[in-house]
């Protein structure tokens, strides 16, 4: 008798490993499965972010680049309708050189 209840408590001790060992494995795929879900919106939401901000540079550098032809654009039609004045240069020049050594 002493026999038989030794053996079903080991029986039982045996049986309690088991499911434990079982509930062991299960919470382990659930955690990595937990895991890869975290990660994937994880991973979703950051790459939203990365394009919401690459959207948002690419549009502010085309209206920089915009500006910034619209101002180059600007500076050549200026310099295209200043005229050359050779005679006032000549005269500019003459007067800077020479009165310069002259009176210095």
């Amino acid at each position: 008798m002493k026999q038989d209840v030794f053996n079903h408590l080991l029986d039982i001790e045996n049986s309690a490993s088991t499911l434990v060992f079982d509930a062991q494995v299960e919470a382990g795929k659930r955690i990595s499965l937990a895991k890869a879900k975290a990660d994937q919106s994880f991973k979703d939401e950051y790459e939203k972010i990365i394009a919401d901000f690459e959207n948002d540079f690419l549009e502010k550098k085309e209206g920089i680049e915009e500006a910034q032809n619209n101002e180059y654009k600007k500076y050549d039609e200026n310099l295209s309708s200043l005229t050359q004045n050779e005679s006032e240069f000549v005269e500019f020049l003459n007067n800077y050189f020479f009165r310069s050594s002259r009176n210095g």
